[in-house]
């Protein structure tokens, strides 16, 4: 049962590391994301938060 679960915690642990080394940032305008994104062939996320 201890095997099992260093194992889920072994492959959490990678797959949150892996994931974190995907995550690129972009700064700048809509556009130029935009324009980026399709030379890349790849999709926009955009993140919005609000406090109020």
């Amino acid at each position: 049962m201890k095997k099992i679960l260093a194992s889920i915690f072994i492959l959490f642990s990678i797959s949150n590391v892996l994931a974190q080394e995907t995550s690129v940032f972009f700064d700048g305008s809509f556009d130029e994301a935009k324009a980026r994104a399709s030379a890349e062939n790849k999709l926009i996320l955009v993140d919005v938060s609000s406090d109020g």
